[in-house]
């Protein structure tokens, strides 16, 4: 007995045919691709297609990178002569105040300012070229003259100071005066300082 085989559905063609082909996309395929991006966000998903484009930086604003400006940061290299204290890899500023009494010629108040050299010392480069030739890493040069020094009593004159400020990243704050020979020794060490005194004499 001859199988029967249905009658396969003729296929539409012309204008009727093409028109499934050609049918937009329905409703809710077009709400997910809308819906999608918009969730991402919310659910922690950070794909590269929906992250936004940078923008350039406009005219002197810093660049989206992160990266420091030149001069600006750790990454940046300090400008030599920079005198500027407590910046990494840069020196302190050596700076002194001098308050000169009973000297009978130059009593007053004077700065010193050294690396670049300026004040109101009477000789400020030579000031500094002194103190920095007994400038030691290991000594702090504005030390006192240790107590049981044994010194000459020879009273130098009734010449005081009082020094202030910083050297050498170590902290100044030292008196000077002419009672004995220890003194006048360390009086004559910074001569340039301190200012001759009326009567110099040799400690």
């Amino acid at each position: 007995m001859p199988l029967h085989r249905p009658r396969s559905r003729p296929r539409p063609s012309g204008r009727l045919g093409n028109r499934r082909a050609d049918r937009p996309v329905g409703r809710p395929a077009l709400a997910a691709a809308v819906l999608v991006p918009l969730l991402l966000p919310l659910i922690g998903a950070s794909p590269a297609t929906a992250r936004p484009l940078p923008i350039p930086p406009g005219p002197g604003e810093a660049p989206a990178t992160g990266a420091p400006l030149p001069g600006v940061g750790g990454g940046s290299t300090p400008a030599p002569g920079n005198a500027s204290a407590g910046i990494q890899g840069r020196t302190p500023e050596d700076r002194l105040t001098v308050v000169i009494f009973d000297s009978g010629r130059h009593d007053g108040r004077y700065e010193l300012r050294c690396h670049p050299t300026f004040g109101t010392v009477p000789d400020p480069q030579g000031a500094c070229d002194q103190l920095d030739g007994q400038t030691r890493w290991d000594r702090d040069l504005f030390a006192p003259v240790p107590a049981d020094a044994q010194c000459t009593m020879i009273y130098g004159g009734p010449e005081r100071a009082h020094v202030s400020g910083t050297w050498a990243g170590r902290p100044v704050d030292t008196d000077f005066s002419r009672v004995n020979g220890c003194e006048m020794a360390r009086w004559n060490r910074f001569s340039r300082l301190l200012g001759e005194p009326a009567h110099p004499s040799e400690g």
